[in-house]
């Protein structure tokens, strides 16, 4: 996970991606990725922007899909940071 968030943010936690490909829903801005971990902030995850919840938002995450939720994960960008 630390490979993951090497290739996802440098390990930034005020990292912000995926700003280009946003939408909106019911009056919010959903689809970008916001963390260490760039957790993508979608309906049902609006909890994950807090601090105290990323983490675990992040966790629950992996639970459900595995480590393939990264796209550096699924094209190996991660392996650039293994040590």
């Amino acid at each position: 996970m630390v490979a993951i968030s090497q290739a996802e943010s440098h390990c930034r936690t005020d990292a912000v991606g995926d700003t280009n490909i946003t939408y909106e829903y019911a009056g919010r801005t959903y689809g970008y990725s916001i963390g260490a971990l760039q957790v993508r902030i979608l309906p049902g995850r609006e909890h994950c922007e807090d601090g105290e919840n990323y983490w675990e938002c992040a966790h629950s995450i992996w639970q459900s899909q595995g480590y393939r939720a990264w796209s550096v994960w699924s094209n190996n960008k991660y392996l650039d940071f293994m040590k």
